[in-house]
């Protein structure tokens, strides 16, 4: 019962930190942008660390790697996990076809995982 206000709590903080930070601008050709981040999961708290390129005005290709751990009783066992994601992703930027503002960033892509157990 304990773990659930206390992720009830982190979401409502995170949800209410984003409303407080700037943080989405499109990147300029030839830039990078890290990125890091806390998720929130039932199996663990995920940590992840990312980087983007943009290679055009339109696109950008990035990576990440992502780990989790985790344990669990089942019966008279106790089981320790973990998992690391190493991922790839494209992205395209739709501020320029749809004349979106530059202090916005609309976009969609796609992304390739590998998960290590």
């Amino acid at each position: 019962m304990i773990m659930k206000r206390l992720k009830a709590v982190i979401a409502i903080f995170l949800c209410a930190l984003t409303l407080f930070t700037y943080g989405q601008s499109s990147l300029a050709v030839g830039k990078s942008q890290l990125n890091a981040g806390v998720g929130l999961s039932g199996w663990g708290v995920p940590l992840y660390l990312g980087l983007d390129y943009s290679f055009h005005k339109d696109f950008t290709l990035g990576g990440e790697i992502s780990f989790r751990s985790y344990h669990e009783n089942w019966k008279n066992y106790s089981y320790s996990h973990s998992i690391t994601g190493f991922s790839a992703n494209v992205n395209y930027h739709f501020n320029n076809a749809l004349h979106i503002p530059r202090n916005w960033d609309f976009y969609a892509g796609n992304s390739f995982k590998l998960l290590i157990r």
